[in-house]
């Protein structure tokens, strides 16, 4: 049985003791209490940050929690509530039956809460996202029990409006659906977190923003919304920010998919009455017509329901712009991770990747060695696949070839290729850039860079060594999975796993702490552009290696090709 699976259906193993009872803005809440290697830990489930937003205010902004809207005198947070509606569908992909929700319901605003038996005053809150479509604050891998009790954090997780309902867009200027609205369910979580969490021990003054993936660039992009920025105070992303390629998409294109969208649930007319029929129509029917839609897109990342770079309530004005003229969050500390291998995964989830080796991938299928192997004619419609959506010129295109295609060899590796150009031209070349600009604009206090490389003992039983270390394999050691779950890992290195666990928990907590992963890390400079290793043996021994000038100036040429965001 797979890794993800198996964080799905087997419990952590914890004693319930009893609960605590906290006052909050909106009156009196119970959490409950359990006992972990010891020590006790509040869990505190499907807390409220905004009023319903259903029925006639379904697609509209949250309204902030002031007071309670149920009857009962002490808020009940001690059971786990509804993710938001998404396309529970199995994805046409292995190993993702962790993703969804048990039960979903329009009434989903609300956020998960873990509380260490003595806080340190540090605050971590997390934004999941698989890619906009899909999860929810009680994905098992995103626990924050563990973290919570080994560091002494509190951890919060958001749960928010995803896909159609989060990030449709409809009528000029957004007269019907604004758009944008999952990152202002995010807005208003922040702001509950911050006029709340010294309740539970807490320090307002030490938020930090926690985000990995499509994650990655919906916490990034609270940095240029003015009312977000005044909630946090830190910045910590991994393999994505907003401005990657895939993290926004104009108005129009987000208007011309909600209405194909409409369309397809047999909405019809102008734009009022495809909202009034929106508002009516089955939630569920509504994500699944969005996933059909979304197919044409072809790459794994999903354009056309997505964060619109224009708006009037969450960026109040165009991000591009605010990106251009740095109009954002200023003297925050800022960490940017990435994985070792980000591009397979990916290369692996292409919609039509049978025309490049790649037709063996679906939910039923266990990815092997020959998975997504490709010989040079494949990797040329790889390269056209790519093309559609970036838009390159063929010279450009070449370029590309040459760089990242070795001849030297007599056997080229056409995939590892593939993988390469997904991982620098979808992910490394732009959180490059970012961290550069945060630094040598003098917009972030201090930058950190680094680059995960552990191959986790629990994903080799599961995952091709090609595929390896898998994207987003840094979130089971932040969370204590090790320690959660030890038998999925291998019984020989278990030691060795837990200690990797313990390592990172601790980098993010001083990272939230005092603003820096640790003392053996040196800032991320435009003179000195250190990226540290983390995850090995090195690291293990508080000595992270690191590498110097990994961005070499010979790949700028590269990155000046790629568009601000992609089109479809």
């Amino acid at each position: 049985m797979n890794l993800l699976l198996l964080i799905c259906i087997i419990p952590f193993y914890v004693i319930c003791h009893d609960v605590e009872i906290v006052n909050v803005d909106f009156g009196l809440m119970k959490g409950k209490k359990f006992v972990i290697d010891n020590k006790n830990v509040t869990a505190f489930y499907g807390v409220p940050y905004s009023r319903l937003v259903i029925g006639r205010r379904k697609f509209f902004p949250p309204i902030y929690l002031f007071d309670k809207y149920w009857d009962e005198e002490v808020y009940d947070a001690t059971f786990r509530r509804n993710g938001c509606y998404q396309d529970s569908r199995p994805l046409p992909f292995p190993y993702f039956e962790w993703l969804y929700p048990h039960s979903m319901a329009e009434h989903c605003l609300h956020l998960n809460i873990w509380k260490p038996p003595s806080p340190n005053g540090g605050v971590l809150v997390f934004i999941f996202s698989h890619d906009l479509l899909r999860g929810s604050a009680y994905i098992g891998i995103h626990n924050g029990a563990y973290l919570a009790v080994k560091t002494g954090l509190i951890v919060v997780n958001i749960n928010f409006r995803l896909g159609f309902h989060g990030f449709s867009y409809l009528g000029e200027n957004g007269k019907y659906i604004k758009g944008n609205m999952g990152l202002l369910d995010q807005q208003y979580a922040l702001k509950w977190i911050y006029e709340n969490i010294e309740k539970f021990g807490g320090n307002k003054n030490t938020i930090t923003l926690f985000g990995h993936g499509m994650g990655g660039a919906l916490a990034s992009a609270h940095l240029y919304s003015e009312e977000s920025s005044r909630y946090f105070s830190n910045m910590y992303i991994s393999s994505g920010s907003i401005r990657n390629v895939w993290a926004f998409q104009s108005r129009s294109v987000v208007e011309e998919t909600t209405k194909k969208v409409a369309y397809r649930v047999n909405c019809t007319g102008d734009d009022e009455q495809l909202f009034e029929c929106l508002k009516k129509a089955s939630p569920y029917k509504i994500e699944t017509a969005t996933t059909e839609v979304l197919k044409s897109g072809n790459l794994p990342f999903k354009y056309g329901i997505n964060i619109i770079e224009t708006d009037e309530l969450f960026f109040n004005g165009s991000l591009i712009e605010k990106i251009r003229k740095n109009q954002m969050k200023q003297r925050f500390n800022l960490i940017i991770g990435k994985s070792m291998n980000e591009g397979s995964f990916h290369l692996s989830s292409f919609i039509d990747g049978f025309e490049f080796g790649c037709g063996n991938v679906n939910s039923n299928s266990k990815l092997d060695d020959n998975t997504c192997k490709m010989s040079k004619h494949q990797f040329e419609i790889f390269l056209r696949s790519i093309n559609k959506h970036l838009k390159l010129e063929q010279y450009q295109l070449e370029v590309i070839t040459k760089r990242f295609v070795s001849t030297s060899k007599k056997n080229v590796d056409y995939r590892s290729a593939a993988t390469k150009i997904i991982s620098d031209l979808f992910f490394n070349y732009e959180l490059e850039k970012f961290a550069l600009d945060m630094s040598t604009n003098d917009i972030a206090k201090k930058v950190y860079f680094y680059e995960f490389s552990r191959i986790s003992t629990a994903d080799r039983k599961s995952w091709p060594e090609w595929m390896l270390p898998l994207y987003g394999s840094e979130l089971q050691y932040i969370f204590g999975l090790p320690f959660r779950l030890p038998s999925i890992y291998s019984k020989r290195f278990i030691k060795i796993e837990q200690s990797v666990s313990l390592r990172m928990m601790a980098m993010v907590n001083n990272f939230v702490l005092k603003g820096t992963p640790g003392k053996q890390f040196t800032e991320f400079t435009s003179k000195e552009q250190k990226v540290y290793i983390v995850g090995d043996n090195d690291f293990c021994r508080d000595k992270p290696r690191k590498i110097s000038n990994v961005f070499p100036s010979s790949l700028r040429c590269i990155y000046d090709y790629l568009p601000k965001n992609i089109t479809i």
